[in-house]
């Protein structure tokens, strides 16, 4: 056998492949799970002390809102 008989043998099989790997990326990012919208943002204020400062102070404040008196 040739090396061009065996190419074109294998060139049908060459294509069938290249098609079935196109379609396998496509169908792989149609399962792929979506990320939800917190995920991108977790975790972005990590050793930010303007953010662990305003943590500090919304629980300060929620302390205060509840040791206050209720008012009826």
């Amino acid at each position: 056998m040739t090396t061009q008989q065996i190419e074109e043998i294998t060139r049908p099989l060459e294509n069938r492949i290249a098609t079935l790997e196109a379609e396998l990326i496509q169908i792989k990012q149609l399962i792929q799970p979506l990320q939800p919208a917190w995920a991108s943002v977790f975790g972005s204020f990590a050793d930010c002390p303007e953010f662990d400062e305003m943590e500090a102070l919304g629980q300060t404040w929620r302390a205060a809102q509840n040791q206050a008196p209720e008012l009826e």
